[in-house]
Protein backbone atom coordinates (compact mmCIF):
# COMPACT_ATOMS: atom_id res chain seq x y z
CA UNK A 1 0.00 0.00 0.00
CA UNK A 2 1.05 3.77 -1.19
CA UNK A 3 1.90 6.00 1.77
CA UNK A 4 -0.40 8.80 1.40
CA UNK A 5 1.94 11.41 3.21
CA UNK A 6 4.06 12.90 0.64
CA UNK A 7 8.23 12.48 0.55
CA UNK A 8 10.28 15.19 0.25
CA UNK A 9 13.96 13.64 -0.97
CA UNK A 10 17.34 15.98 -0.11
CA UNK A 11 19.89 16.36 -1.97
CA UNK A 12 22.85 17.42 0.66
CA UNK A 13 26.54 18.98 -0.09
CA UNK A 14 29.25 16.18 -0.06
CA UNK A 15 30.71 15.15 3.20
CA UNK A 16 28.62 17.92 4.94
CA UNK A 17 26.33 16.85 7.93
CA UNK A 18 22.99 18.57 6.89
CA UNK A 19 19.96 18.50 9.64
CA UNK A 20 17.47 20.21 6.81
CA UNK A 21 15.91 16.85 6.03
CA UNK A 22 15.18 16.07 10.04
CA UNK A 23 13.99 19.85 10.35
CA UNK A 24 12.01 20.04 7.58
CA UNK A 25 8.86 17.74 9.06
CA UNK A 26 9.23 20.17 12.22
CA UNK A 27 8.53 22.96 10.86
CA UNK A 28 6.15 22.16 7.22
CA UNK A 29 2.16 22.44 7.81
CA UNK A 30 1.01 19.18 6.55
CA UNK A 31 2.42 15.73 8.06
CA UNK A 32 6.08 14.88 5.15
CA UNK A 33 8.56 12.16 4.80
CA UNK A 34 11.94 13.16 4.55
CA UNK A 35 14.46 11.51 2.44
CA UNK A 36 17.91 12.69 1.84
CA UNK A 37 21.23 11.74 -0.50
CA UNK A 38 24.68 13.19 0.00
CA UNK A 39 26.72 14.23 -2.88
CA UNK A 40 29.03 10.92 -3.38
CA UNK A 41 31.97 12.93 -3.39
CA UNK A 42 33.69 12.66 -0.32
CA UNK A 43 36.96 14.69 -0.65
CA UNK A 44 35.10 17.24 -2.53
CA UNK A 45 36.53 20.74 -2.37
CA UNK A 46 33.91 23.50 -2.86
CA UNK A 47 35.42 25.33 -5.28
CA UNK A 48 33.39 26.90 -7.40
CA UNK A 49 34.21 25.29 -10.64
CA UNK A 50 33.91 21.83 -8.80
CA UNK A 51 30.69 22.94 -7.86
CA UNK A 52 29.37 23.85 -11.42
CA UNK A 53 30.56 20.72 -12.64
CA UNK A 54 28.48 18.14 -10.63
CA UNK A 55 25.53 17.71 -12.65
CA UNK A 56 26.21 14.19 -13.13
CA UNK A 57 26.01 13.66 -9.56
CA UNK A 58 23.15 15.93 -9.05
CA UNK A 59 21.12 13.45 -11.72
CA UNK A 60 22.36 10.33 -9.87
CA UNK A 61 21.24 11.84 -6.19
CA UNK A 62 17.63 12.94 -7.57
CA UNK A 63 16.96 9.66 -9.73
CA UNK A 64 18.14 7.73 -6.67
CA UNK A 65 15.55 9.64 -4.35
CA UNK A 66 12.93 8.90 -7.04
CA UNK A 67 13.57 5.18 -6.75
CA UNK A 68 13.23 5.32 -2.93
CA UNK A 69 9.84 7.04 -3.54
CA UNK A 70 10.20 10.84 -3.28
CA UNK A 71 7.94 13.28 -4.51
CA UNK A 72 9.57 15.87 -4.72
CA UNK A 73 13.91 17.08 -4.70
CA UNK A 74 15.33 19.43 -2.73
CA UNK A 75 18.73 20.29 -3.04
CA UNK A 76 20.63 21.99 -0.45
CA UNK A 77 23.61 24.75 -0.55
CA UNK A 78 22.84 27.50 -2.66
CA UNK A 79 25.83 27.74 -4.42
CA UNK A 80 25.39 25.00 -6.26
CA UNK A 81 22.44 26.22 -7.93
CA UNK A 82 24.44 29.55 -9.66
CA UNK A 83 28.30 28.82 -9.25
CA UNK A 84 29.75 29.55 -12.56
CA UNK A 85 26.27 30.26 -14.32
CA UNK A 86 26.44 33.06 -16.62
CA UNK A 87 22.79 34.04 -16.25
CA UNK A 88 19.43 32.82 -14.20
CA UNK A 89 18.60 30.72 -17.24
CA UNK A 90 22.11 28.64 -17.05
CA UNK A 91 21.01 28.34 -13.36
CA UNK A 92 17.39 27.37 -13.73
CA UNK A 93 18.49 24.71 -16.21
CA UNK A 94 20.73 23.17 -13.91
CA UNK A 95 17.32 22.21 -11.71
CA UNK A 96 15.47 21.48 -14.69
CA UNK A 97 18.05 18.78 -15.68
CA UNK A 98 17.78 17.13 -12.17
CA UNK A 99 13.78 17.26 -12.47
CA UNK A 100 14.07 15.58 -16.19
CA UNK A 101 16.70 13.14 -14.46
CA UNK A 102 14.09 12.13 -12.11
CA UNK A 103 11.17 12.35 -13.45
CA UNK A 104 9.51 14.40 -10.33
CA UNK A 105 9.78 18.54 -9.67
CA UNK A 106 13.25 19.36 -8.38
CA UNK A 107 14.15 22.66 -6.22
CA UNK A 108 17.52 24.11 -5.76
CA UNK A 109 18.37 26.33 -2.86
CA UNK A 110 19.47 29.73 -4.07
Amino acid sequence: MKNKRPAVGFISPPAWFDPAPAEFPRVCVEEVRTQQASLPLPDFDYKLRSIASIQDELNLCARTLRAAGCDLIAQIGSPFAWACALSEKEARDRCDAMAYAAGIPALMMG
